[in-house]
């Protein structure tokens, strides 16, 4: 994150518990968010948020202009993390990244991170496990999942599972280069976990 410096304005996509906020607390954010209990349950967004609830994926899902959806002014950057493996599809993944892209201003940076579960061995079983059980229980066609698609539990619940998306390089590369008319990739990286491998994380600059 250092090659992005400190901004003055940051736009937080999918904000979750604003954890972000905490990191730079001098800034003014634009938090966006579909669950506004987790704001809630970190204590409120503060004198420095501005909280949006909006529900991207459904935005995403129905076609919308997510640009045009977020209510944020041009901000000097723009971060999405934990996020991007519970968007479906090549190209929704790629209209997240562009509505990043276009709310920050010219020379501001954009950070995202994309999972790699799959590169934890204990993970990746549990994964391939969960997926063929929750298949099997909503009667889903295995076959209708994309490569890399996976459903995964949630904190043990029964009958409760998530979408996810396990990215590899390349493919990250790939929504990179998707952006690339607005945007220039001036970093990829891997951090997170105890191997340091778990996200793999690419820093773009706005042209």
């Amino acid at each position: 994150m250092d090659v992005m410096g400190k901004p003055d304005t940051v736009l937080d996509l999918a904000c979750g518990s604003l954890r972000f906020e905490r990191f730079l607390p001098d800034a003014i954010a634009y938090a966006v968010d579909a669950c506004d209990p987790l704001v809630e349950e970190a204590g409120g967004a503060g004198p420095n948020v501005r909280f949006q609830k909006l529900d991207i994926i459904r935005i995403l899902l129905d076609g919308g202009d997510l640009t045009e959806a977020i209510e944020a002014p041009m901000c000097d950057a723009a971060v999405c993390f934990g996020f991007m493996h519970h968007v479906p599809g090549f190209d929704r993944r790629v209209a997240v990244l562009k509505a990043l892209v276009d709310c920050v201003r010219p020379g501001g940076h954009v950070c995202v991170s994309f999972w790699q579960f799959m590169n934890n061995g204990k993970l990746a079983e549990k994964a391939r496990c969960t997926t063929e059980a929750a298949c099997a229980e909503i009667g889903l066609d295995q076959d209708v999942l994309e490569e890399n698609d996976y459903l995964i539990g949630w904190q043990n619940a029964v009958g409760a599972y998530r979408y996810c998306h396990h990215f590899t390089n390349g493919e990250v590369e790939q929504l990179a280069q998707a952006v690339s008319d607005g945007a220039c990739a001036v970093e990829f990286f891997n951090a997170d976990g105890r191997t340091g491998d778990m996200n793999r994380y690419c820093v773009l600059r706005r042209l």
